[in-house]
């Protein structure tokens, strides 16, 4: 999968963990049409979730602010990688 390929610049969340409070930051997803940069909005789960409902292994979410994505949310989580690993602030 592509989101295990290092990108120049941006953090590895798996090696160096997720911001703990609320920040911008700028993630790498990978699709179909390759790799795309979002600008997004930062929420640790400690931040976003009730502590009656968080789920097992849920590390936060990154909102996309701009553009015709706006608004949707990639998920951390420590068992998948499949949304995002690597993002800068």
């Amino acid at each position: 999968m592509k989101n295990h390929i290092e990108k120049e610049g941006f953090i590895n969340r798996k090696e160096n963990g997720l911001p703990d409070k609320k920040t911008k930051m700028e993630i790498i997803v990978s699709g179909k049409n390759g790799d795309e940069v979002f600008r997004c909005k930062w929420t640790p789960a400690e931040i976003s979730v009730n502590p009656n409902k968080k789920h097992e292994g849920y590390l936060g979410s990154a909102e996309i602010m701009t553009g015709k994505y706006e608004g949707i949310q990639f998920h951390a989580w420590e068992q998948n990688d499949s949304e995002f690993i690597y993002y800068k602030i």
